[in-house]
Protein backbone atom coordinates (compact mmCIF):
# COMPACT_ATOMS: atom_id res chain seq x y z
CA UNK A 1 0.00 0.00 0.00
CA UNK A 2 1.29 3.37 -0.88
CA UNK A 3 0.37 5.90 0.53
CA UNK A 4 0.54 9.54 -0.57
CA UNK A 5 1.11 12.46 1.60
CA UNK A 6 0.90 16.16 0.43
CA UNK A 7 1.50 18.70 2.75
CA UNK A 8 1.44 22.37 2.35
CA UNK A 9 4.19 24.46 1.26
CA UNK A 10 4.98 27.99 2.81
CA UNK A 11 7.33 30.60 0.88
CA UNK A 12 8.32 33.49 2.76
CA UNK A 13 9.92 36.37 0.80
CA UNK A 14 11.62 39.48 2.28
CA UNK A 15 12.24 42.49 0.12
CA UNK A 16 14.37 44.83 1.70
CA UNK A 17 14.30 47.05 -1.37
CA UNK A 18 12.02 48.80 -3.07
CA UNK A 19 11.42 46.40 -5.90
CA UNK A 20 9.35 46.77 -8.85
CA UNK A 21 6.40 44.21 -10.45
CA UNK A 22 5.67 42.59 -6.52
CA UNK A 23 3.05 40.60 -7.79
CA UNK A 24 4.70 38.95 -11.12
CA UNK A 25 7.54 38.31 -8.63
CA UNK A 26 5.31 36.52 -6.52
CA UNK A 27 3.65 34.83 -9.38
CA UNK A 28 6.92 33.66 -10.26
CA UNK A 29 7.59 32.13 -6.86
CA UNK A 30 4.65 30.31 -6.80
CA UNK A 31 4.99 28.82 -10.16
CA UNK A 32 8.54 27.98 -9.30
CA UNK A 33 7.24 25.82 -6.20
CA UNK A 34 4.69 24.46 -8.27
CA UNK A 35 6.81 22.98 -11.11
CA UNK A 36 9.13 21.80 -8.92
CA UNK A 37 6.69 19.72 -6.84
CA UNK A 38 4.82 18.31 -9.68
CA UNK A 39 7.30 16.11 -11.98
CA UNK A 40 6.22 15.32 -15.57
CA UNK A 41 2.96 12.88 -15.91
CA UNK A 42 1.94 13.72 -11.99
CA UNK A 43 -2.22 14.38 -11.46
CA UNK A 44 -2.15 18.00 -10.70
CA UNK A 45 -4.06 16.70 -7.64
CA UNK A 46 -0.54 15.95 -6.37
CA UNK A 47 0.11 19.52 -6.17
CA UNK A 48 0.24 20.87 -2.57
CA UNK A 49 -1.88 23.87 -1.47
CA UNK A 50 0.86 26.94 -1.34
CA UNK A 51 1.61 29.64 1.00
CA UNK A 52 3.35 32.34 -0.13
CA UNK A 53 4.28 35.50 2.70
CA UNK A 54 5.60 38.61 1.23
CA UNK A 55 7.38 40.83 3.21
CA UNK A 56 8.36 44.53 2.57
CA UNK A 57 9.87 47.35 4.24
CA UNK A 58 6.98 49.72 3.05
CA UNK A 59 3.29 49.54 2.25
CA UNK A 60 3.52 48.32 -1.46
CA UNK A 61 0.12 48.55 -2.38
CA UNK A 62 -0.14 52.17 -0.67
CA UNK A 63 -3.83 51.37 1.19
CA UNK A 64 -2.44 51.67 5.08
CA UNK A 65 -2.56 48.01 5.73
CA UNK A 66 -0.08 45.97 7.40
CA UNK A 67 -1.87 42.67 6.35
CA UNK A 68 -3.12 42.30 2.31
CA UNK A 69 -4.43 38.99 1.79
CA UNK A 70 -5.38 38.28 -2.25
CA UNK A 71 -8.76 36.83 -2.32
CA UNK A 72 -9.44 35.07 -6.12
CA UNK A 73 -12.96 35.07 -7.32
CA UNK A 74 -14.55 34.09 -10.39
CA UNK A 75 -17.14 36.32 -12.45
CA UNK A 76 -20.35 37.73 -9.91
CA UNK A 77 -18.35 36.90 -6.71
CA UNK A 78 -18.09 33.42 -6.48
CA UNK A 79 -15.26 32.34 -4.76
CA UNK A 80 -12.06 30.60 -6.37
CA UNK A 81 -9.55 28.26 -4.62
CA UNK A 82 -6.58 26.90 -6.78
CA UNK A 83 -4.67 26.16 -3.80
CA UNK A 84 -2.28 29.89 -3.87
CA UNK A 85 -2.94 31.50 -0.99
CA UNK A 86 -0.46 35.27 -0.72
CA UNK A 87 -0.49 37.52 1.91
CA UNK A 88 1.61 40.93 1.64
CA UNK A 89 3.03 42.52 5.04
CA UNK A 90 4.74 45.42 5.25
CA UNK A 91 6.52 46.56 8.58
CA UNK A 92 5.55 50.28 7.33
CA UNK A 93 2.12 50.59 8.96
CA UNK A 94 1.21 50.08 12.27
CA UNK A 95 -2.70 49.23 12.22
CA UNK A 96 -2.32 47.79 15.88
CA UNK A 97 -2.76 44.80 14.48
CA UNK A 98 -0.76 41.68 15.95
CA UNK A 99 0.98 41.15 12.21
CA UNK A 100 1.86 44.82 12.83
CA UNK A 101 3.26 44.14 16.47
CA UNK A 102 5.52 41.23 14.99
CA UNK A 103 6.75 43.48 11.75
CA UNK A 104 8.21 45.66 14.93
CA UNK A 105 9.47 43.49 16.42
CA UNK A 106 11.75 41.83 13.96
CA UNK A 107 12.77 45.52 12.84
CA UNK A 108 14.12 45.86 16.30
CA UNK A 109 15.77 42.81 16.55
CA UNK A 110 16.45 42.94 19.81
CA UNK A 111 17.89 39.73 21.54
CA UNK A 112 16.72 41.15 25.42
CA UNK A 113 13.32 42.04 24.30
CA UNK A 114 11.20 38.79 25.32
CA UNK A 115 7.37 39.91 24.44
CA UNK A 116 6.89 37.43 21.74
CA UNK A 117 6.79 33.87 23.68
CA UNK A 118 8.96 31.27 22.15
CA UNK A 119 9.92 33.39 19.30
CA UNK A 120 11.58 35.76 21.81
CA UNK A 121 13.42 32.93 23.37
CA UNK A 122 14.85 31.39 20.38
CA UNK A 123 15.80 34.76 18.98
CA UNK A 124 17.76 35.38 22.49
CA UNK A 125 18.92 31.95 22.21
CA UNK A 126 20.70 32.59 18.82
CA UNK A 127 22.21 35.89 19.42
CA UNK A 128 23.32 35.56 22.65
CA UNK A 129 24.56 31.66 23.49
CA UNK A 130 27.64 30.68 22.00
CA UNK A 131 25.62 27.91 20.93
CA UNK A 132 23.09 28.97 19.37
CA UNK A 133 25.13 31.63 17.16
CA UNK A 134 27.21 28.42 16.40
CA UNK A 135 23.99 26.34 15.14
CA UNK A 136 22.84 29.85 13.25
CA UNK A 137 26.15 29.66 11.16
CA UNK A 138 25.84 25.87 10.61
CA UNK A 139 22.36 27.00 9.36
CA UNK A 140 23.36 29.19 7.22
CA UNK A 141 26.18 27.42 5.79
CA UNK A 142 23.89 24.72 4.91
CA UNK A 143 21.84 26.83 3.51
CA UNK A 144 24.36 28.49 1.14
CA UNK A 145 25.91 24.95 0.19
CA UNK A 146 22.44 23.50 -0.78
CA UNK A 147 21.34 27.09 -3.05
CA UNK A 148 24.78 26.39 -4.44
CA UNK A 149 24.12 22.54 -5.41
CA UNK A 150 20.55 23.74 -7.00
CA UNK A 151 22.27 26.13 -9.00
CA UNK A 152 25.15 23.88 -10.49
CA UNK A 153 21.75 21.02 -11.16
CA UNK A 154 19.79 23.71 -12.80
CA UNK A 155 22.96 24.67 -15.20
CA UNK A 156 23.67 21.01 -15.61
CA UNK A 157 19.68 20.74 -16.85
CA UNK A 158 19.76 24.00 -19.04
CA UNK A 159 23.17 22.32 -20.37
CA UNK A 160 21.63 18.93 -21.01
CA UNK A 161 18.35 20.20 -22.68
CA UNK A 162 20.81 22.25 -24.84
CA UNK A 163 21.91 18.74 -26.13
CA UNK A 164 25.49 19.68 -24.60
CA UNK A 165 27.86 16.42 -24.02
CA UNK A 166 27.75 14.46 -20.77
CA UNK A 167 31.69 14.97 -20.47
CA UNK A 168 31.52 18.83 -20.84
CA UNK A 169 28.43 19.10 -18.78
CA UNK A 170 30.53 17.21 -15.86
CA UNK A 171 33.19 18.85 -16.85
CA UNK A 172 32.10 22.61 -16.17
CA UNK A 173 29.25 21.74 -13.22
CA UNK A 174 32.34 19.80 -11.52
CA UNK A 175 30.26 16.60 -11.68
CA UNK A 176 31.08 13.00 -12.20
CA UNK A 177 29.90 11.83 -15.33
CA UNK A 178 27.96 8.98 -13.76
CA UNK A 179 26.00 12.18 -11.75
CA UNK A 180 25.45 13.69 -15.27
CA UNK A 181 24.09 10.56 -16.65
CA UNK A 182 21.37 9.90 -13.95
CA UNK A 183 20.54 13.63 -14.16
CA UNK A 184 19.92 13.30 -17.73
CA UNK A 185 18.08 10.00 -16.93
CA UNK A 186 15.94 11.76 -14.50
CA UNK A 187 14.88 14.49 -16.85
CA UNK A 188 14.19 12.13 -19.91
CA UNK A 189 11.23 10.55 -17.38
Amino acid sequence: MVINIICNKYNIEIRRSDTLEHAKRVRYYASAIDSHYLKKGCDYDKLPDVYIIYISETDIWGYRQTAYTVTKYLTKGVPYDDGLHIMYVNAEIDDNSQISDLMDYFKSADANDMSHGELSERVSYFKNNEGGRETMCTIMNDIRNEGIQQGIQQVAETMLKANVSIEIVAQYCQMSVEEVKQLKEKLEN
